[in-house]
């Protein structure tokens, strides 16, 4: 009988020894996408509202999503957005287009209104040597309001694809905000083209 219970006694501190030994969960590694306009005078004086974004799923997750194929695509749960994607793209329009002088509007209705939506927002791994950062947006410019709601006056497709050095989430995410940047900038010249209210 005392043989049996120093086994068992043996046996149950190697197996919580063992338990022990597990390394610990990788700490969560948090990013915002973040675009600087380059300093640059202003495109224009007009009054533009903007809507918040949208994003087409997985990309509206607060995970990174790396894509592997044609068809996988994966996300990193120990490296992700401090907020939602289309949160953080709204915000980054924002404040890139106040810059480039497109004014909040004083009376929303009578302005036009720019709606934007994330198609695509990855790091591409499909050629583990030349890895790249992806962004594609769908952006919607609408006219004032008026009876029968709001006329569409310009879609675009825009997009940006960066490469990376390496296809770590810190170089990813410095390509993220290139692209990003990229993107706002053809944003921006697209706007500027369009004929004043």
């Amino acid at each position: 009988m005392k043989l049996i219970r120093t086994i068992l006694l043996v046996l149950g501190v190697s197996l919580l020894a063992a338990c022990s030994l597990r390394p610990p969960a990788p700490a969560l590694q948090g990013y915002l996408l973040q675009a600087a306009r380059p300093a640059a005078p202003a495109s224009t004086g007009e009054a533009l509202g903007i809507r918040a974004a949208a994003a087409v799923q997985p990309f509206g997750e607060r995970q990174l999503v790396y894509r592997e194929s044609g068809q996988r695509f994966v996300q990193d749960f120990y490296h992700v957005y401090l907020s939602p994607p289309a949160e953080n793209v709204s915000t980054q329009a924002r404040h890139w287009l106040s810059l480039a002088g497109f004014a909040a509007p004083a009376d929303p209705g009578a302005s036009n209104l720019l709606e934007l939506r994330i198609d695509a927002l990855y790091i591409d791994v499909r050629q583990p040597k030349s890895p790249a950062a992806v962004i594609d947006m769908n952006a919607r410019l609408l006219g004032p309001e008026g009876d029968s709601g709001r006329k569409l006056l310009q879609q675009w497709q825009l997009g940006s694809r960066q490469p990376l050095a390496s296809s770590d989430a810190d170089s990813g995410m410095q390509g993220l905000d290139q692209a990003l940047a990229d993107t706002l900038q053809q944003l921006e010249a697209a706007l500027a083209k369009q004929p004043a209210n």
